[in-house]
């Protein structure tokens, strides 16, 4: 099959297994220096102080079968861990950390994140200037993108959002990134999609960036497209529209926040590689019992606020190696579906574990920036769309 070069990088990077061998060169806006990651700092010593003789005290017992052996613990058995990560979230139980009561501590927190190697491409993505208040658009602009493995995937939610968002809003945009299609796949979505393709330009980013389970080019894409427009909204090709008579609600919410995605489940630190935390300067147990953002639906308008205290943080994490993609990304990779909470540092989830980081420290709380229940429903489905269309145009 022939491929785009756009198409042949990422198939190039997605087979690239061995990250830990990957030389990133930071930059300190003016100050470059080498840090190579095969030998990456010690990592954080969660277990200090008296959690280091392993006993539990009385109020964990509850967790544990009746002899205190620990096979029916808190953690569901569907996770691999070890006794280090275990002894971590003890450990954070007993802390019992805190965010500091003023939320502008916590947001300055947040503001100054290392910017990393990533300064001339913030400069570039419109991240290191201060705001100007651009036209931002009176309806979101929504954004997708696929690569070939989530071609059929993505026919799925064309066919939902062109049922269910364009009888309503027949003038929307919605922008369809080419992360590594076919030239016959990227051909049927220009054809189809009623939209505009545009080809994601891996090349002009760090290595990291085109791989594609770290997620960093959709950071990117929101950046890009917040930039332009000042009001997106991402989706993955998951996403399914169930109800858009509650679109508005969700509009109010954005207005006056200025971001809305949804949580999830109680397992934020256990989602996290500990090198991550270390390279943001954070503390694990200010987060081991919070909830995960969703990635798969994420609108974002365009303030002074937003671009200060979300975007550009997350944006230069995702831009730097060793904070969003990191060293062991392919170890930790995998998160299992387990209800209840995870071990600290059982797997990473990329996008997401940053920008639960970031919301925590911005807003101190999870309810006020969920999604509408009923508007969306992640739905893991594929569809032969554009034959559908092909057929039907041929009668």
């Amino acid at each position: 099959m022939e491929f785009r070069g756009v198409a042949m990088h990422s198939i190039r990077v997605l087979m690239f297994a061995n990250l830990k061998t990957h030389i990133a060169t930071f930059q300190i806006c003016a100050d470059p220096f080498s840090f190579n990651v095969e030998d990456p700092p010690p990592p954080i010593d969660y277990t200090a102080g008296d959690m280091v003789d392993n006993k539990f005290d009385a109020s964990l017992k509850r967790h544990f079968d009746d002899n205190g052996t620990g096979n029916k613990s808190v953690f569901p058995v569907a996770w691999t861990y070890n006794k280090h990560s275990v002894n971590a979230t003890i450990s954070c139980w007993r802390k019992d950390s805190h965010f500091d009561p003023n939320p502008e501590v916590n947001r300055e927190i947040v503001r100054n994140y290392p910017i990393g190697a990533s300064c001339s491409y913030l400069a570039e993505l419109g991240l290191m200037k201060p705001y100007t208040n651009m036209k931002i658009a009176d309806f979101p602009v929504f954004i997708t993108g696929a690569s070939s493995n989530h071609y059929l995937e993505s026919q799925a939610m064309l066919h939902n959002f062109h049922e269910k968002v364009m009888t309503v809003r027949p003038d929307v945009k919605l922008i369809y990134y080419n992360l590594g299609l076919s030239i016959e796949e990227r051909s049927k979505v220009k054809k189809y999609c009623r939209c505009e393709v545009r080809d994601f330009p891996f090349d002009k980013y760090p290595d990291h960036v085109a791989f594609l389970p770290g997620f960093a080019w959709k950071i990117i894409i929101i950046q890009t497209v917040l930039n332009e427009y000042g009001y997106v909204l991402w989706l993955d090709t998951s996403m399914r529209f169930q109800n858009m008579s509650l679109f508005p609600v969700l509009e109010a919410q954005v207005a006056h926040y200025g971001i809305s995605t949804w949580m999830f489940g109680y397992s934020l630190g256990g989602h996290v590689d500990p090198d991550t935390f270390k390279f943001l300067g954070e503390d694990p147990c200010l987060f081991y019992d919070k909830k995960d953002a969703a990635g798969g639906g994420i609108i974002v308008r365009r303030t002074q606020f937003t671009l200060e205290t979300i975007m550009r943080p997350w944006v230069s994490c995702a831009l730097s190696f060793g904070c969003m993609v990191t060293s062991r990304s392919n170890e930790l990779f995998h998160c299992p579906a387990a209800v209840g909470p995870a071990p600290l540092g059982s797997c990473h989830r990329f996008d997401q574990a940053i920008l639960g980081i970031i919301l925590y420290r911005v807003y101190g709380r999870d309810d006020i920036l969920m999604f509408p229940v009923g508007l969306v429903k992640p739905i893991k489905q594929s569809e032969e769309y554009f034959l559908f269309l092909e057929n039907k145009g041929q009668k």
